[in-house]
């Protein structure tokens, strides 16, 4: 029996953003920032 196990991710991810308190301003520019690349993932709300 092999040591390693190897999985495959797929390329769309469900993500989770959490910003602590102070932060949510930086985490929504940072959102508008990579609004492309989030666009092709699964964000929960």
């Amino acid at each position: 029996m092999p040591d390693t196990l190897t999985l495959t991710i797929p390329k769309q991810k469900n993500i989770a953003l959490i910003a602590h308190d102070g932060k949510k301003q930086q985490l929504i520019r940072w959102c508008k920032e990579n609004e492309e690349i989030l666009r092709k993932h699964f964000l929960c709300k």
